[in-house]
Order: C-alpha cells, then structure tokens, then sequence
C-alpha cells in the first residue's frame, strides 16, 4: 500500500510541477526559508498553484513549534484560504517574493474549511 501511495503522491508533485504557471515556477528556487523568515510573513499571501494557469492566495495564518530534535528545526505553517474551494491534501508550489517558489505538502483542516498546515523540518 505504501509504495502505491508514494508512487502516486510522486505522481501528483510532477503533475503540479508540470500544470503551475511558467511565471510562477520561472522564479528562482531558493533554500527552504526558516522559521524566524516565515514569523515575518504571517498575514502575507502566497500564491498557490493549481494548475491550468491558475493560482490560489493563501494567507499565512500562524507559523507553530513542532517537535524540539536536536539540530532540527521543526515547525508547522497555517495558511488559509478565504474563498470557499477546498483542496485535497497534496504537493502545491507555492510562491511568495521574499521566499521564492517552493514544493509544499498541504494538509486540510479536519476541523475548519479553507485552512491548511505544511509542515518543515529543516537541518538546524
């Protein structure tokens, strides 16, 4: 089952990677912003691609500790999305001008419409 699964979120990020905007995936991809880079950014909007030319603003709601490992920096992202479509949980690349374009796994809320959690782990 895992390896059904892998091969078709692999699937899915090429996909998204082959369907985002040339204009959205022509920007520089950047190292993985940090946690201190996303604090200044909350209540900013990301573009979401979606494919076929078109984007979704997602706003960054709130940046969260995860789980405290040595030489790891964990942390969640809440972004949301005022209109009222929902995504399924996939890779979307975002882009925002201070990060540049990044591949992030989305997660909808179980709990509220329109909002999202990416989580990082990034080598502290």
């Amino acid at each position: 089952m895992n390896d059904r699964r892998d091969f078709l979120n692999t699937c899915a990020i090429g996909a998204a990677a082959l369907m985002a905007p040339a204009g959205l995936m022509a920007a520089p991809l950047r190292a993985t912003p940090s946690r201190a880079t996303f604090n200044t950014l909350v209540d900013e909007a990301f573009q979401c691609a979606l494919g076929g030319g078109n984007t979704l603003a997602l706003t960054l709601e709130a940046v969260l500790d995860g789980p405290h490992s040595p030489g790891l920096e964990q942390f969640d992202l809440v972004l949301r999305n005022s209109g009222g479509s929902t995504l399924p949980a996939a890779a979307y690349p975002l882009y925002h001008p201070r990060t540049g374009a990044m591949l992030v796994h989305l997660t909808p809320s179980d709990s509220t419409p329109g909002r999202y959690r990416a989580q990082f782990g990034l080598f502290a």
